[in-house]
């Protein structure tokens, strides 16, 4: 999804500065425009970084889909482990065990 979001950047990136776009979208503001002038187009490079920013943003894209599956996961060092009692089902137990001072993770310690 990321890679099409790239691709869609760099393809509107590249469109949005051709000669017929730029008139189109200075045509309502410009009275020559109106009058039939023939106008000279500078169009500044800024453009090139968003379309480099688009195939950067298209390039992660691909690597994460191809690559994503082999990095490593979270841990499960802090995972709660099977309950020992049935009142650890209870959300708010481990808040009430806290509130007494107990630390949860101990049973794990040891």
């Amino acid at each position: 999804m990321i890679a099409l979001f790239g691709v869609g950047i760099a393809y509107a990136s590249t469109v949005s500065v051709q000669r017929s776009s730029v008139l189109a979208a200075a045509g309502d503001k410009s009275a020559l425009l109106r009058l039939g002038a023939d106008p000279v187009l500078d169009v500044n490079l800024w453009w090139l970084v968003s379309v480099t920013g688009g195939v950067v943003l298209a390039v992660g894209g691909i690597l994460t889909a191809v690559r994503g599956a082999r990095w490593p996961g979270m841990s499960a060092r802090y995972e709660r482990s099977a309950p020992r009692k049935a009142a650890e089902d209870d959300p708010s137990a481990l808040w009430k065990s806290l509130d007494r001072g107990e630390d949860p993770t101990a049973h794990e310690r040891s």
